[in-house]
């Protein structure tokens, strides 16, 4: 039966591709994309990357779990860390998005990066959030955690558990700076202690994925001069990102778990689903 699959490009924007091949593969998937340089792929659900190699274009798209109606974006050589809206001059500093690993992970990497310029504390922010919430049992109640207080502590330690709006405001405190998370899909910045601190980080989320914005010139941590200019420009990089194929509506889009068949809406479902069952291969319908 053929395998239909909804590709994405900037160049195609989103293109209904149909693989006859009785196990096609990812040369396969390229070739009916009909897209040049592609450098890797993304799909599933937390998303995966696989780059494009010359061993992996040998490799089964059943193998990587795809299935059929699933959504493939497909990524150039500039798309990755790209500077979706360029400088007005060579040498005038710009804003660019800064590549956030897809291991669910990605809010800690963010902020990681963002204060640190590096991933390797990425543990450690986890380790705040959960001392600061096993502290507060008051604050921090099932109701709120959605699991009783303690079960919550340990369970935002682990590598594979998602973070959200909690950690952020938890994580502003405790570092003493406001986090302005850019979200592509409703266009909106959403400011977490803008009036407690003077300096600010700036991280996008496109649904389901959390990556960092950066200066060309390499800064990460901003104060409050020019902040309307920062804003506008990463709303900017935001609507071409999601112009592109890049965003994803958590609230309204549905999510199929490729290993049993369940379908959810929203990413608060799918994390629920993925750590009372250990599935972790999802897809949108």
């Amino acid at each position: 039966m053929p395998m239909k699959l909804k590709a994405n490009h900037a160049s195609i924007g989103n293109k209904v591709v149909t693989l006859k091949e009785d196990e096609p593969s990812v040369f396969d998937l390229l070739g009916a994309c009909g897209v040049e340089n592609v450098s890797s792929i993304r799909f599933g659900y937390p998303p995966s990357t696989l780059p494009i190699t010359d061993a992996n274009l040998e490799t089964k798209l059943d193998d990587l779990g795809v299935q059929t109606g699933e959504r493939i974006v497909l990524e150039t050589g500039d798309s990755r860390g790209a500077v979706m809206s360029p400088p007005a001059a060579p040498t005038k500093p710009h804003l660019q998005i800064h590549k956030i690993p897809d291991d669910n992970s990605c809010l800690f990497h963010s902020v990681s990066y963002c204060i640190y310029r590096d991933l390797t504390w990425s543990a450690s922010l986890r380790q705040i959030v959960s001392d600061v919430v096993v502290a507060n049992p008051q604050e921090y109640t099932s109701a709120i955690l959605d699991k009783p207080n303690r079960e919550y502590s340990q369970w935002i330690l682990r590598s594979d558990s998602w973070g959200g709006g909690i950690e952020i405001s938890i994580l502003a405190k405790r570092l003493a700076t406001a986090i302005y998370v850019v979200d592509m899909d409703s266009l909106n910045v959403d400011k977490f202690l803008e009036a407690e601190f003077d300096k600010f980080i700036l991280i996008m989320f496109n649904g389901i994925h959390y990556d960092a914005i950066e200066m060309s010139d390499g800064r990460t941590v901003f104060d409050k001069t020019g902040q309307d200019e920062l804003i506008a420009e990463s709303l900017a990089i935001a609507s071409e990102l999601k112009r592109t194929g890049h965003s994803f509506n958590t609230h309204v889009a549905k999510i199929k778990c490729n290993t049993c068949g369940d379908v959810f809406v929203g990413e608060r479902a799918v994390s629920k689903h993925a750590e009372s069952t250990g599935h972790t291969n999802f897809g949108q319908t």
